[in-house]
């Protein structure tokens, strides 16, 4: 293979064409494929292969000769707003949350088997806990994450629950009795079962748009009081939603 092709497919080379291709989306509806090929700067060969490839991944549609950006893309756009639209609106709660509770305080969504944590609020200096804000933690393994799965209306779950630490619950059966129960319930809680020593409580956050986003705490299990705790959390997802159930403008 000639050292252009090679450098050609590297990947950071791949990524840097396909972001050129969808810039040349910019200000048009649907293009043609010379279209894009003069408004990218790309040879017709190298842009018709990736268009193809992003068409098969969703990313781009193509009806007859005309090339136009896919649903994919707007799903991930739409995504991108509501996690930013979710953290700004909730910033300050999560603030005041950790403020009067001392503990590590997280915000987060579903994404398939994990969290997401868009928002993460103290802990650092008192205690270590594996999450960031952007990072992933598999949803059955935190209180957070099961309020979510809870919250989510699965009718079922992963019939492989990989082990965290030695107190995870593995078995799907036991986790889906877990979901009744928090569904009950309207709370979550969890006890080493992400990490040995730390314990949480969740509960879960209503959006305008149904997305199924939740809120927790965190600490050292024996500061975890779930009923001096779980009001705090109701109180400040109240306060959540009522701002999200602002007008834009007013936010």
């Amino acid at each position: 293979m000639p050292a252009t092709q090679r450098a050609e497919d590297a990947p950071t080379a791949v990524l840097g064409r396909v972001g050129v291709l969808l810039d040349a989306f910019n200000g048009a509806s649907s293009l043609t494929l010379a279209e894009i090929t003069r408004r990218s700067g790309l040879p017709r060969s190298s842009s018709h292969r990736l268009l193809e490839q992003l068409v098969q991944l969703g990313w781009v549609s193509r009806v007859g000769n005309h090339y136009a950006l896919g649903m994919r893309i707007c799903e991930l756009g739409t995504l991108v707003l509501h996690h930013n639209a979710v953290r700004r609106s909730a910033t300050p709660y999560l603030q005041e949350l950790h403020r009067v509770s001392g503990l590590a305080v997280h915000l987060g969504l579903l994404d398939g088997e994990d969290v997401i944590y868009l928002d993460r609020v103290g802990g650092a200096s008192s205690f270590r806990l594996p999450t960031r804000i952007g990072g992933r933690f598999p949803a059955h393994a935190s209180a957070i994450g099961k309020m979510l799965l809870a919250s989510s209306g699965l009718s079922g779950v992963p019939e492989r629950l990989r082990p965290v630490t030695t107190h995870t619950i593995t078995r799907p059966a036991a986790l889906m009795r877990a979901l009744d129960r928090i569904r009950a319930e309207r709370f979550s809680v969890e006890s080493s079962e992400g990490v040995l020593g730390i314990s949480c409580v969740a509960v879960a956050v209503s959006s305008p748009d149904g997305t199924p986003t939740a809120l927790s705490v965190a600490g050292p299990t024996d500061t975890i009081r779930p009923e001096r705790l779980v009001p705090m959390l109701r109180a400040t997802a109240q306060r959540i939603s009522h701002q999200l159930d602002q007008p834009r403008a007013a936010r």
